[in-house]
């Protein structure tokens, strides 16, 4: 099994792709999940926010997202209900 398939089965993930756009690598990560309702979208990345019961503090994307603006970068999701999810990061060269 390839690391593609691997990241795929672990993180039921649809795929991963990226590529070289003017000054920046864009990375970006898919699901074909269910997807993210319009009003929740735009809280994930809100610290301690959390559509999980038990012991999720609501931490994991505001990490990621800080950690990619210390860098320069800028990190972004898009979601259409039943449609699935994508997480685009940007990265400058």
């Amino acid at each position: 099994m390839g690391d593609q398939e691997a990241a795929r089965r672990w993180h039921q993930c649809k795929g991963y792709n990226w590529r070289f756009w003017r000054k920046w690598i864009v990375l970006n990560v898919s699901d074909d999940g269910t997807g993210i309702g319009p009003g929740i979208v735009d809280k994930i990345i809100q610290p301690f926010f959390t559509t999980k019961s038990g012991p999720h503090n609501g931490l994991g994307l505001t990490a990621v997202s800080q950690m990619v603006q210390a860098l320069g970068g800028s990190f972004s999701i898009t979601s259409k209900p039943g449609n699935g999810t994508v997480a685009s990061i940007l990265f400058p060269i």
